[in-house]
């Protein structure tokens, strides 16, 4: 179910993106669920992963951040963080 916005990105069966979230430049493995008001660009997500209300997964161009299969990005006051 997607109800965020997607631009120029691979989204795989079975993952959810919540309102208001932001998924750009992006692939998303299944089963992946990215959070209300989530912000994710330039990133790979491996299968399994959770994307935390209001967090930010960000690269670049040239820079592609990872996250690896199964792991949780969590919003914090200075950022985002992952959480063990």
């Amino acid at each position: 179910m997607i109800l965020g916005d997607v631009e120029n990105s691979v989204i795989f069966p079975g993952v959810r993106i919540g309102k208001g979230a932001k998924v750009r430049n992006s692939v998303i493995m299944p089963s992946t669920v990215v959070r209300e008001n989530a912000v994710v660009d330039y990133a790979i997500l491996a299968q399994n992963c959770e994307i935390g209300e209001g967090a930010k997964v960000t690269g670049e161009k040239g820079a592609i951040t990872v996250v690896a299969d199964g792991e949780t990005i969590v919003a914090t006051a200075a950022g985002s963080k992952q959480a063990g």
